[in-house]
């Protein structure tokens, strides 16, 4: 749960201020421990409901810093120290260089991400359609080199973080041959 929540620990230290002056002014009687009983059930499965619908709420729109700002003023690190030369090639060299862009990402297993990244190549693994385009760069998010897929780009959109410019990646990086075939 956030912090606007209330805590588990609270939330039950609370219930127990209501329940002992109950507890006390019926005689301790067995009826009322039964009622105190129903009554800790109740609060524990509202505050698992509660955090149920927190947890379902950040799962559905997850909060990511590049939603609203696509322009940045942070320079990107060093060659050196963004690609170590342990990348593996996945073929033909296409591009090589240096260019920061940010765009949608989705994984192997369909988790979406907003990626930023400092890309050194773009590569062709095959035949030059998108799912055989891949380009490698320092990861900003991951602080780690990465090798993406084209075809994993929502929308095969992607951002030029100096210039704002939104196009497709042979755009942004100037590639003038055609990535597909």
């Amino acid at each position: 749960m956030t912090a606007e929540d209330p805590s588990f620990k609270a939330t039950l230290v609370g219930a127990t201020a209501l329940v002992v002056p109950f507890l006390w002014f019926f005689d301790w009687q067995t009826w009322a421990w039964i009622c105190a009983g129903i009554f800790y059930v109740l609060v524990i499965a509202g505050l698992w409901v509660h955090a149920l619908e927190v947890y379902r709420a950040n799962k559905a729109a997850p909060q990511s810093p590049f939603k609203s700002d696509f322009i940045t003023s942070r320079a990107a690190p060093s060659a050196s120290a963004e690609l170590g030369e342990d990348l593996e090639d996945f073929g033909e060299e296409i591009w090589q260089g240096n260019k920061r862009i940010r765009f949608a990402y989705r994984n192997a297993v369909s988790d979406g991400t907003d990626r930023e990244v400092s890309v050194r190549k773009v590569m062709s693994a095959g035949s030059g359609h998108d799912d055989d385009i891949y380009f490698q760069g320092y990861c900003h998010l991951r602080n780690e080199p990465r090798t993406f897929r084209l075809d994993r780009v929502k929308g095969r959109k992607v951002v030029d973080t100096a210039t704002g410019e939104i196009g497709t990646l042979r755009q942004i990086l100037g590639i003038k041959r055609r990535l597909s075939r």
